[in-house]
């Protein structure tokens, strides 16, 4: 897993070389803003242009229009984008990273087979996995598997009587058929039923009693055409016996990587049963003349972490996208206050004389005023009012100016305000001052009903709370009465 973890990191990389060059006029004007990011940021902006054709959306892009009024919305969409892949970016890399030294820290060597394998206790097993180096070219990855330490003779008679084997399955091992053996046999000494088993072969000298295969002996004398080896075995079972021949074809070996990791297995195999009433037993340190080094195998796995990077990845996405909505409903909700205070400016200014025009500017240029001297008090809907003012000023026709304001704004209070504008320019519709007035009451008197609405909404939220602290209430009385009938 660690090569794919690396391939990984490399591909990223590759992939931001690749991309230096993408649209660097937009990254350096940019660049206060993309600080944090920058050696990464052309090729998140390549990433975001194909995005963009994919799976932003409207809704998103309508929120930013909102929320980032007198700015450019493109430009600001694709800075959003470029930061969220940055911190996918940055995410996957440390991650995978992390995962890199995991993978290597988690490897303990062995420095000297000779050090030795403590076994578990009697009736158990254990495995152990070990990366071999100086059995091929490559490092090699071996499972091994010690039995529990065997006691006396007597005790092991009663288990063998509880052992279940297939005889015809194990013979085979790890060869096709036993017209083609080129690897050890696994001969059982007990079958089903506490059947006893004793084996005997008429050339061993190529396999022994036990299966085992004689390769110095074979690569001499065995040839392509192989060597019919016979096998006597004597079944016993309480005062039953029976006598059967087997017949093997034995074949060449092929000195493979696979010949040369079974051969590592076989002998470690046969250390094992050789050493099977001592409590530890030694690897081999060389086989076919080839030194051998060994680093055991952990329990550690990195998959898990690594969809974890994947799923942490993604939340960045989601957050950004949540972070976006809340802005946009803050907008939303500021909007809608301010909207009392509006139409109280709005009223005054028209009473002392002023037109609807002349009220929109004295507003907007008290606004800029304010936002010069303070910066952090930004207000929504007077940002709308700069944009609609800046359209007028442009040539923009008035009344549509307001109407646009009203649908900019996105709630039907200033819907209706933006046509109350609209019909005074174009019908001269006399008494504005008063149809704001009753405007404004209509106002207060919806803003108190979602005072009380929301009043409503929260009290309904702390019912769950109210209940818990009830039942706390109950158990601290009922525990002790109960308690004390004991």
């Amino acid at each position: 897993m660690i090569w794919v973890y690396i391939f990984i990191m490399v591909f990223l990389i590759g992939w931001v070389w690749l991309k230096r060059q993408y649209k660097k006029d937009f990254i350096r004007c940019h660049k206060k803003e993309l600080s944090w990011c920058l050696p990464i940021a052309p090729g998140m902006l390549w990433i975001t242009d194909w995005w963009y054709g994919k799976e932003w959306g409207k809704r998103e892009e309508n929120y930013i229009q909102a929320v980032y009024i007198r700015q450019k919305p493109e430009e600001i969409k694709s800075i959003r984008l470029i930061k969220i892949f940055a911190c996918v970016w940055y995410c996957v890399m440390i991650g995978c990273l992390a995962l890199i030294c995991m993978e290597i820290m988690v490897r303990q060597e062995i420095v000297d087979p000779q050090q030795g394998i403590l076994r578990p206790t009697f009736g158990q097993e254990q495995e152990y996995t070990f990366f071999v180096d100086g059995l091929t070219d490559q490092t090699e990855e071996i499972t091994v598997t010690v039995e529990g330490m065997q006691p006396g003779e007597e005790v092991m008679a009663e288990v063998f009587d509880e052992i279940m084997e297939k005889v015809k399955v194990q013979m085979l091992g790890d060869n096709p058929s036993l017209d083609e053996v080129r690897n050890d046999l696994n001969l059982p000494t007990v079958s089903d039923y506490g059947v006893r088993l004793e084996w005997k072969s008429d050339r061993s000298d190529l396999v022994n009693d036990w299966g085992e295969i004689q390769q110095e002996k074979v690569q001499q004398e065995v040839k392509e055409e192989g060597v019919i080896v016979t096998f006597s075995v004597r079944m016993t079972y309480a005062s039953y016996e029976s006598n059967y021949e087997i017949y093997v074809r034995l074949m060449p070996p092929v000195k493979d990587e696979e010949y040369m990791k079974h051969s590592l297995i076989s002998e470690i195999d046969k250390r094992e049963k050789e050493t099977i009433k001592e409590s530890v037993f030694y690897l081999p340190d060389e086989i076919e003349d080839k030194q051998l080094f060994y680093e055991q195998k952990s329990e550690y796995s990195g998959d898990i972490y690594f969809f974890l990077i994947i799923m942490i990845s993604g939340l960045f996405v989601l957050y950004a996208h949540s972070k976006l909505k809340e802005e946009y409903e803050d907008r939303n909700r500021q909007i809608q206050k301010d909207y009392v205070s509006l139409l109280a400016k709005m009223g005054i200014l028209l009473r002392a004389g002023l037109t609807i025009r002349g009220a929109w500017e004295r507003m907007v240029k008290e606004y800029e005023r304010i936002i010069g001297e303070n910066p952090g008090k930004r207000r929504y809907v007077y940002e709308e009012m700069v944009v609609t003012w800046n359209q007028i000023r442009n040539g923009y026709p008035e009344t549509t100016a307001y109407l646009e304001f009203g649908r900019r704004c996105g709630t039907y209070a200033y819907v209706k305000f933006g046509n109350i504008l609209e019909q005074n320019l174009k019908q001269g519709i006399t008494g504005i001052s008063q149809m704001l007035e009753r405007e404004m009451t209509d106002a207060l008197e919806e803003r108190k009903n979602v005072a009380l609405r929301r009043g409503e909404e929260a009290q309904t939220k702390l019912l769950f709370p109210m209940f818990l602290l009830l039942g706390i209430v109950l158990v601290m009385l009922l525990v002790p009465a109960f308690l004390s009938f004991g």
